[in-house]
């Protein structure tokens, strides 16, 4: 996997095997690969290569993904039992991204998990009147 900013390779990770039916590949992340030197600071416009080889090594399949531009603020505690993210998120052309599209986690120790689903991680699943709500 390369990172590729303005045309030059700025960070890169190997031995990377894509998961299960949909190819999903992880960096960083328990079960998946690692960077090559630092971890880089993903940037909207960066490309995302992939290659795939064959038992010998030959590439047999280049994908590449352009980062979108997408931020969110801090979380806010609007009510009881209600957080706020706000944010945006454009692709790389500037156009707007479909919300169903889209997830946001908040991700906390595993120490403290939340209260809802007693998890670490809650996620923003189901959209309701153009407003993400947590599940």
């Amino acid at each position: 996997m390369f990172i590729i900013r303005g045309g030059n390779v700025v960070a890169s990770a190997t031995d990377i095997v894509p998961q299960g039916m949909t190819g999903l590949v992880e960096v960083n992340h328990p079960g998946g690969g690692s960077w090559l030197g630092n971890t880089p600071y993903l940037q909207a416009g960066d490309v995302m290569e992939t290659k795939a080889k064959d038992a010998a090594g030959r590439v047999i399949a280049i994908d590449q993904t352009t980062m979108a531009k997408v931020t969110a603020q801090r979380p806010v505690q609007t009510a009881a039992g209600t957080v706020e993210i706000h944010g945006t998120a454009a692709a790389a052309d500037g156009s707007p991204l479909p919300i169903d599209k889209m997830e946001n986690r908040l991700i906390t120790s595993s120490a403290n998990p939340f209260a809802l689903g007693g998890k670490r991680t809650l996620r923003a699943a189901s959209v309701v009147g153009g407003n993400v709500r947590a599940s």
